[in-house]
């Protein structure tokens, strides 16, 4: 009896941590949330329905775990590392389209976690009500939970950028070293899609501003390497 007692009051503890936590931390349940649903109401869909985009990442992500293509595209393949294990892990197309939805909602779920991490670093003074409503304004935009449903290169797109804001903020102008993580995904979204072309851009510009006017003129330069 005592070592069921012990185990009881164990569990409870551990139930009244979690509570304290999520209660504490809204990100983590917005993102379960979101991964949930996302996967939820995408599970039906059974394979692509936008040939060209859609087949044109599924065969990059083929051709980068092994398989031999009879064919090219011309579809940029940062999105298609993000799928190539699915093609090893599984073999039937039926099972990698079901991969692909799971992990499609895996990163829309981390990329609100992403996004309340953002919003802390950047407005601290916010009450957390408020960041949960405005993470449970952005998890139901239409066009997100869409796009989960889809092979599109958005998904992996707008994780990227919101990894590469936060490795931004956590840049240190006096360790020119740190800018380097923020560099490489900015310069890893025009891998998954041309139009990562404007915030490399983007990024020169303002880590050259800074630099400049710190008079630490390094980190401009590792960005733009």
């Amino acid at each position: 009896m005592s070592s069921f007692s012990m185990a009881s009051k164990g569990h409870n503890q551990l139930l009244d941590y979690l509570k304290i936590k999520l209660l504490n931390s809204p990100e983590w349940v917005i993102s379960i949330c979101v991964f949930l649903i996302y996967w939820i109401v995408n599970k039906p869909y059974t394979g692509p329905t936008v040939l060209n985009d859609e087949i044109g990442y599924l065969v990059n992500a083929a051709l980068i775990s092994g398989h031999i293509i009879d064919g090219a595209n011309s579809y940029h393949a940062g999105y298609s590392f993000f799928l190539a294990p699915l093609f090893l892990i599984f073999s039937e197309p039926s099972q990698i389209w079901q991969a692909v939805m799971v992990l499609n909602a895996f990163i829309w779920a981390l990329s609100f976690f992403m996004l309340a991490r953002i919003l802390k670093a950047l407005v601290p003074e916010y009450k957390k009500e408020k960041l949960l409503v405005a993470l449970l304004i952005s998890a139901i935009y239409p066009a997100w939970i869409t796009m989960s449903g889809y092979v599109f290169a958005t998904t992996a797109f707008v994780f990227v950028f919101l990894l590469a804001i936060l490795a931004l903020l956590f840049w240190q102008p006096e360790k020119s070293w740190t800018i380097v993580p923020h560099s490489f995904l900015a310069g890893y979204l025009y891998w998954i899609h041309p139009i990562g072309l404007a915030v490399c851009i983007a990024s020169v510009v303002v880590v050259g501003a800074a630099s400049l006017r710190e008079r630490r003129y390094l980190p401009a330069i590792l960005n733009i390497l």
